[in-house]
């Protein structure tokens, strides 16, 4: 009865060694992930200080991705998160 109480513990033990060291592996990929996105950020956001008559490319861009999506993907108009709620409550999960 004590021997199968020490293989328990044991367990247990190696159990919570398993999952703790995962979760320093995960924890330090996301740690280097929101690093090199925060230095991502920082850089852009450096460069567009330095960048001050370009502003006028956001509108161009959206008109100009407004026709690209009108003409070669006109399927694709009307998608967002209303038509993937109505296909999963009333057509199985399928989107056209």
């Amino acid at each position: 009865m004590v021997k199968r109480h020490i293989t328990e513990q044991t367990i247990i033990f190696f159990s919570i060694l398993k999952w703790t060291g995962l979760a320093v592996f995960i924890g330090a990929i996301v740690g280097f992930a929101i690093h090199f996105f925060i230095i991502a950020v920082d850089g852009s956001s450096a460069y567009m200080l330095t960048v001050t008559n370009h502003i006028w490319l956001l509108p161009i861009g959206l008109i100009l991705s407004n026709i690209l999506v009108t003409k070669f993907a006109p399927d694709a108009k009307g998608h967002g998160t209303e038509k993937v709620i109505e296909a999963i409550h009333k057509k199985n999960g399928r989107i056209e």
